[in-house]
């Protein structure tokens, strides 16, 4: 506004210094370089003023701009302090009460209030949940899966499995636990109904003409291997390979310490009753303290693998692995090259997963070399697994239409 107003009164002056003649009096040329003089100084003044004006107007947007910057940049760092303070808060909360008991008000929220709810605690958690410390639960961050078939005889094959857990919290513990069942009802309940931290479920088909459960799990007993890695009482890493442990039976009346749906309702499972299982259940105990013997007394176990072989059917069609608690499974390897007696008597197979990442592989019947890993990638819950499925080239004409 005032180089406007400069540039203004520039240009009456110069006007004036226009009307008046050179040949004027001595008075009116005085006024006339005056007037010129003045205009000079006043358009100079008007231009520097307009020029000081441009630049402290940029400065000033400029200034502004920085200013709308910074109080962005402010409010995105109090909202990131505020989200930190938030997950402070909440991290602190989940920390001060049992884990069981934060997911239990969770999932009342989400799902509704229902008894049916503790299943499902269970099995996210693996395990009970009551402790602070999570040592009552057992999660295996990376587990390893190999299955063999081997041909014994026209009717019967051996399985032989090895499973590998290393686990995400050391787990304290001082015994494991194998069951082996034929019973549809104990083996899809086992694995949510048993309160130790470390255990293994065999689910062997049984004939019910010709029954096989018992000799096949006394064949079994002999081939039990177990590898160990455990923290001594001194907080040493031991490492104990190719063990062949004692397996000592638990009677019927002590099942009930070992499995709660034999003296409690589980869930929508009414209390069962041991004597109504003893042609389809036993349970084997492993004293982990007597396999470290004079190594040292065991703290708390870092990894476990545990090898076997059972006796199955062929015409059951499937086997299959489940896991025992929360389990993340990168692949499952199978070798079922020697289930054929010979050349003439051939198998299709198929792999399939049942977890959250459920896919077949391949999604259609194939050779056993075909069949030899399964990418899982997965989270397996209890009651997640992966099934191995086969059928003879020549039922069915598989041969022609696969």
């Amino acid at each position: 506004m005032i180089a406007w107003l400069l540039l203004a009164v520039a240009a009456l002056l110069f006007t004036l210094a226009l009307l008046i003649p050179r040949s004027a009096g001595y008075g009116l040329r005085l006024l006339r370089d005056a007037a010129e003089q003045a205009w000079w100084l006043l358009a100079i003044a008007g231009v520097i003023t307009i020029a000081l004006e441009a630049v402290a107007g940029s400065a000033l947007n400029e200034f502004v701009r920085e200013m709308n910057s910074a109080l962005r940049r402010n409010e995105a760092m109090h909202k990131e302090i505020a989200k930190q303070i938030t997950a402070g808060v909440e991290l602190s909360v989940l920390r001060a009460v049992p884990p069981a008991q934060a997911l239990t008000a969770v999932l009342a929220n989400v799902y509704g209030s229902s008894p049916y709810n503790s299943e499902v605690v269970t099995s996210l958690l693996g395990g009970e949940g009551r402790e602070l410390d999570r040592s009552d639960l057992t999660i295996s961050e990376h587990t390893e899966v190999d299955y063999r078939l081997l041909r014994v005889d026209e009717d019967t094959y051996n399985l032989v499995m090895q499973v590998g857990y290393s686990f995400k919290d050391r787990v304290p513990a001082d015994k494991f636990i194998i069951f082996a069942t034929s019973d549809a009802t104990l083996r899809d309940s086992i694995v949510v109904g048993c309160p130790q931290p470390l255990f293994e479920l065999w689910f062997v088909p049984d004939d019910p003409i010709k029954s096989l459960f018992h000799e096949s799990v006394d064949r079994m007993l002999p081939s039990v291997r177990i590898d160990l890695k455990y923290l001594d009482e001194f907080g040493n890493s031991v490492n104990l390979l190719d063990h062949k442990p004692e397996l000592t039976e638990v009677r019927v009346g002590r099942w009930q310490d070992y499995l709660t749906f034999f003296r409690e309702p589980l869930g929508n499972l009414q209390q069962l009753r041991p004597e109504h299982f003893m042609s389809s259940l036993r349970v084997f105990e492993i004293d982990l303290g007597r396999i470290a013997g004079s190594e040292g007394k065991i703290r708390t176990i870092q990894q476990l693998r545990l090898r076997s072989m059972t006796l199955q059917r062929v015409a059951d069609n499937y086997c299959f692995w489940q896991a025992p608690y929360p389990c993340f499974v990168d692949r499952m390897h199978i070798d079922a090259t020697s289930l054929a007696l010979d050349s003439h008597d051939e198998f299709l197979f198929r792999l399939q997963t049942f977890a959250f990442r459920s896919h077949s592989a391949p999604a259609r019947w194939a050779r056993p070399d075909e069949v030899k890993e399964l990418d899982v990638r997965s989270w397996l819950l209890p009651g997640h697994g992966v099934a191995l499925l086969w059928k003879r080239v020549t039922d069915d004409g598989t041969a022609e239409r696969r």
